[in-house]
């Protein structure tokens, strides 16, 4: 199945969910090598010590392009990723339908991936190499900006890669959380409210943080 029709099924299953509803573009929109560069400069938090983090380092970025460069259209995206057809990830979409329905299971939302889906089916990582790379999967020259991120069409990404998304968001809030050993706090839609996890109508909160 093609990126922009798995993109679109996580598109329905949101909506399904009452977690808000998006409508793909289907024209590409490129963002500048310039701009991406620039943006790959501003994380703080080296490319060897990425892997893993894409709670933290992409949500920072996709902040980043929305905020200091004013790039439109661009959503979170969650879910998993595959490599030469592998699942890297022990996930699935239902497993995010029962932490939803049951209010509970926050504490495994590190075992999703997160990415930034530009308009087109356009896809922006700057974790996934840091993984493949410290696992001896990929070359990347760190000293070179564009070398440190993925940005192309869904269908057309190099090392065998193949994202996966099972939703989508505004904005993803992370915050210390009292009473769970996890700082987890999702701002979504709105179907709950709970000590962790807090769900906000994307139209409010599109392009900020809450």
């Amino acid at each position: 199945m093609s990126y922009r029709k798995e993109f679109q099924a996580a598109i329905n299953r949101t909506t399904k969910w009452k977690l808000g509803g998006y409508a793909i573009d289907e024209l590409d929109t490129p963002v500048d090598q310039s701009v991406l560069n620039e943006l790959e400069a501003t994380s703080h938090i080296p490319f060897t010590e990425r892997a893993g983090k894409g709670m933290s380092v992409n949500f920072g970025m996709y902040h980043m392009l929305l905020t200091r460069f004013g790039i439109e259209g661009a959503v979170i995206t969650m879910g998993n990723v595959s490599v030469n057809g592998e699942m890297r990830l022990p996930v699935t979409a239902s497993h995010f339908k029962k932490m939803i329905k049951h209010q509970s299971g926050e504490e495994n939302m590190s075992q999703y991936h997160l990415w930034t889906t530009l308009p087109g089916g356009i896809v922006l990582d700057h974790v996934i190499l840091s993984s493949l790379h410290g696992e001896g999967l990929v070359e990347v020259n760190d000293a070179i900006p564009s070398e440190r991120y993925i940005c192309g069409p869904g269908d057309e990404l190099p090392h065998g890669l193949e994202y996966h998304p099972s939703w989508w968001a505004w904005t993803f809030s992370w915050h210390p959380a009292p009473s769970t050993p996890r700082p987890w706090t999702i701002s979504w839609a709105p179907v709950f409210r709970s000590s962790t996890i807090r769900f906000h109508a994307p139209r409010q909160i599109k392009g900020s943080l809450t």
